[in-house]
């Protein structure tokens, strides 16, 4: 759904999670996907906003 944004599925997912859980940790959002810190970090910081940063 995100594509149209320029937001691969993976980081939807993460972005889908940390709306249902605001509170989690990086961590905690790491394990319930069963990935790593890494690419719950990198769709962060590749968030879409006033300053887009490029991944």
């Amino acid at each position: 759904m995100l594509e149209v944004l320029g937001l691969d599925s993976g980081t939807e997912a993460v972005y889908r999670l940390m709306l249902t859980h605001p509170g989690w940790g990086v961590d905690r959002l790491a394990g319930a996907l069963d990935t790593d810190r890494h690419t719950v970090v990198r769709a962060d910081w590749c968030r879409p906003g006033p300053v887009w940063a490029p991944c």
